[in-house]
């Protein structure tokens, strides 16, 4: 039997983004290929947040095959602060997609060097909401949490 071992959850703070398209500009006879810089100035944002979180627990990277749970937080729009609004937190079925958000969150982990490569994730669970406006969430504000266990055994750095 395989045991599991659970990692410290990391807490993004903001507006999740989603990974979009990549840009292409024409130069001679080549193509340059680039992502836009909004999406790169947010995967530093978010990997800076998670490498600081990560280096309070003084953890290597995560190895082994890895299980990922991501929930991503929106705040809820003023259509739905309605006193007949449902409490707690709501689905989000528009966009950003789902798979888009959850390969920026998984970028940044790479980027933080929290998980060596998101090639090892054998199983990734997502969920997207809207946010609360009665309080009962432990934060209300937007914004993405992620939580690993793993095959490996937390290591601390050397």
């Amino acid at each position: 039997m395989t045991t599991i071992y659970s990692y410290p959850s990391l807490l993004v703070k903001g507006k999740p983004m989603a990974t979009p398209r990549p840009r292409a500009v024409r130069q001679g006879n080549h193509a340059r290929v680039y992502n836009p810089t909004e999406y790169t100035q947010y995967l530093e944002q978010a990997a800076n947040q998670m490498r600081a979180q990560w280096q309070e627990y003084n953890l290597e990277p995560i190895g082994g095959y890895i299980d990922c749970f991501i929930s991503f937080v929106f705040p809820r729009p003023k259509s739905k602060m309605r006193k007949s609004s449902a409490k707690g937190r709501i689905p989000m079925p528009i966009k950003p997609d789902i798979d888009n958000l959850a390969k920026a969150a998984l970028d940044a982990c790479q980027r933080a060097e929290i998980i060596k490569d998101d090639k090892t994730i054998f199983r990734l669970s997502v969920t997207k909401h809207y946010g609360t406006f009665d309080g009962v969430d432990m934060c209300e504000d937007p914004h993405t949490l992620i939580c690993f266990s793993s095959t490996k055994k937390r290591t601390p750095v050397k």
